[in-house]
């Protein structure tokens, strides 16, 4: 998804103080990783409109069925399998583990990297729900 930021006429980005606002801003969207500049619209030396999209990456939200078990549910990186947070308890045995992403499905038991070991666990996955968020 596409984002326009329209700036002022009248935005300055210098004043004799240094940075203004506008420019503190322009320079934190020019130059952050996860920005994609796809257009800009320039007249002159002024900057009137910017065009960019947020880079996005896949994360996998986990629930198990719910069993008696501490761990509910894992949030996992959807490109490296890095399970970021253990819900809603048990997020110092979990986070940081990798799991076999093609174990996420419904129905299956997720399969687990544990001390170089893969083992598949006894927690059935309910549900898996693929988000997109901002990198």
């Amino acid at each position: 998804m596409n984002t326009f930021e329209q700036f002022p006429t009248t935005a300055l980005l210098r004043d004799k103080e240094g940075l203004t606002e506008h420019g503190r801003y322009l320079l934190n969207l020019l130059t952050a990783p996860d920005i994609k500049i796809l257009e800009m619209y320039v007249d002159g030396c002024d900057i009137h409109a910017i065009e960019f999209e947020i880079a996005r990456k896949p994360v996998f939200v986990v629930h198990f069925e719910d069993k008696g078990q501490d761990c509910l549910g894992w949030v996992v990186d959807g490109e490296s399998g890095v399970i970021c947070q253990a819900f809603p308890f048990q997020n110092s045995i979990w986070a940081g583990l990798v799991v076999d992403l093609e174990s996420l499905e419904t129905g299956l038991c997720p399969i687990v990297n544990i001390d170089g070991d893969m083992r598949e666990l006894d927690f059935v996955i309910q549900e898996t729900i693929t988000e997109n968020i901002p990198t």
